[in-house]
């Protein structure tokens, strides 16, 4: 729940944020940089907990996300608040991919779906109470809260983790935790990560994609990420990702489709909240209520899905049927304007869509990454599995705001106004908004009425809901096409991971240097190839 209120929070925010620091196009780094770092270290984090254990990786992901709210807080410029953003992006990356691989640990496959449902509606809680806290705080007090209110949150996370999170047996000793760490594996990682994803974020934003700057960063990354797979390939003894995972068609599927739901995922959860407060003319309190029905479509469906998983033991159809759900609720949304007849009614069922496609799709996926893979790599499906998402939200964040701003820019020279005047639209959108006081008089001062004013917003925000559809209708497409249903085995079945055998007392093998080595696959389970994929089974 501590990563979910941060982020959204911060999402409220953000509008007010921008304003008091008169940021403009910059306050779109707040919640890039976050997800920059979070990206950039997810990889990492599955392995390391098979290294230095669950609970110890959990703690310092806590810590380090402490760490990054407590100096948002305080941060004094706009460039402070991001390089805190920047630290706490580091921590809350880790979080939600311990807690999955935690729960692979302790439940068989064909039960997590039903169990992990508990994390999707514990997350789902923040995201529905954090949005009216955020926008009660930033109207009644300060957005400073909105940082300063997770503090407390985070260390009680912190204490019940270090007293009942489940352990796992490690290598001992920390010289030997410390040689089984794949070091060149990890800088790699993290130099293709970054300039992949800065050259996606800077390209028609800070920078043409013609540039210099972005016809370097992207082939370097790419250059990283290559060398990073075949040293991945052949170097290290404990790789940090096993190129052979890939092998899978599903999982390959279930990171296309998990890259483009994080890029509808996180472009609707940031902008949304700005569309309702810009767009609409709603107060942060009244937008951020807005959150409930996206909050009980997003609690019904996880849950639900999470049952049909257990019960029935399929998820491609599930799948497929979310991202149409999300292409059809995105596709509408581009037709609302401020003047649409019962608008808060049409806006609150769509929501509910919204958040149902993206509830639907939260279990079904982790399970079919997870069912793709022998037990030794389960840590780390998971962490590519959340990679994926997290690398589609942290670029959504960046073109979604290009694509707002040059919605705006198109719309507003339509109208013939001056270039300063387009420039500090751009700057401060909330100048057009229904709902501003100084509106009437600005609009007056323009020469422009106020249904070309609505329609110039409108056509910003309508540029990503099109952009959101159109890759909702294509991860769709390879969801059906790839991504096979493959044999959870029978209810019941005693499927947890190696690590979950440790809890329950049994001995795992080490090496000469005392680390961890995964059990072989035939001490996991048989195989048996359904839909095209290989289906694991435990072993009574």
């Amino acid at each position: 729940m501590v990563s979910t209120l941060d982020q959204i929070m911060v999402a409220i925010a953000i509008p007010t944020i921008q304003s008091d620091f008169n940021a403009g196009a910059l306050s779109s780094w707040i919640p890039t940089v976050y997800f920059l770092a979070s990206t950039s270290v997810q990889p990492l984090y599955g392995r390391f907990s098979d290294i230095f254990g669950r609970r110890a990786m959990i703690c310092f992901a806590l810590t380090v996300l402490l760490i990054g709210d407590f100096g948002s807080g305080f941060a004094k410029s706009i460039e402070e608040l991001i390089a805190f953003r920047a630290v706490a992006g580091l921590g809350g990356g880790g979080i939600l991919t311990l807690a999955q691989t935690v729960m692979s640990d302790v439940v068989s496959l064909r039960e997590r779906g039903k169990y992990q449902s508990i994390i999707g509606v514990v997350m789902l809680l923040g995201y529905g109470f954090s949005p009216p806290i955020a926008g009660v705080l930033v109207q009644r007090a300060t957005w400073r809260w909105c940082f300063w209110l997770n503090l407390p949150i985070i260390v009680v996370a912190f204490v019940l983790t270090s007293l009942y999170a489940p352990t796992k047996r490690v290598s001992e000793g920390l010289k030997s935790q410390l040689r089984s760490i794949d070091y060149l594996g990890s800088i790699l990682s993290l130099l293709g990560s970054v300039s992949l994803t800065l050259s996606l974020i800077w390209g028609g934003t800070m920078f043409s994609w013609t540039s210099p700057v972005v016809l370097s960063l992207l082939p370097v990354g790419v250059i990283f990420l290559v060398l990073f797979l075949v040293w991945e390939w052949y170097g290290p003894a404990i790789p940090i990702v096993p190129v052979r995972i890939f092998r899978s068609a599903t999982l390959v599927g279930v990171c296309i489709v998990m890259f483009i739901s994080g890029f509808v995922g996180q472009s609707s959860t940031y902008y949304l909240a700005q569309y309702f407060q810009i767009a609409i003319g709603f107060s942060p309190t009244r937008s951020s209520l807005f959150a409930l029905p996206s909050l009980l479509g997003d609690t019904l469906a996880n849950v639900l899905s999470g049952f049909i998983v257990t019960r029935f033991g399929r998820y491609k159809a599930l799948i497929y049927v979310a991202l149409m759900i999300w292409a059809v609720a995105q596709g509408i949304l581009t037709l609302v304007t401020a003047s649409t007849p019962n608008v808060v009614a049409v806006l609150a069922v769509l929501v509910f869509l919204t958040g149902w496609g993206g509830g639907q799709m939260l279990q079904p996926t982790v399970i079919a990454a997870q069912a793709s893979v022998d037990q030794e790599d389960m840590s780390v499906v998971t962490a590519v599995h959340n990679y994926a998402s997290q690398l589609g939200g942290t670029i959504a964040l960046a073109a979604g705001s290009s694509a707002v701003n040059n919605g705006f820019h198109a719309a507003l020279a339509s109208l013939n106004l001056k270039s300063t005047a387009v420039a500090s639209i751009i700057a401060n959108p909330a100048l057009l908004s229904p709902g501003s006081s100084a509106r009437s008089s600005f609009l007056e001062q323009l020469g422009i009425t106020s249904i070309e004013a609505d329609h110039a917003i409108a056509s910003g925000y309508g540029r990503l809901f099109i952009i959101n559809a159109a890759c909702s209708a294509f991860a769709a497409i390879v969801g059906l096409l790839v991504i096979q249903d493959i044999d959870l085995g029978p209810r019941g079945a005693d499927r947890a991971g190696d690590f979950g055998s440790d809890l329950a007392g049994q001995e795992k093998s080490g090496d000469e240097q005392g680390r961890v080595v995964p059990k072989s696959r035939r001490e996991v389970g048989s195989t048996e190839v359904v839909g095209g994929d290989v289906d694991r089974r435990a072993t009574e």
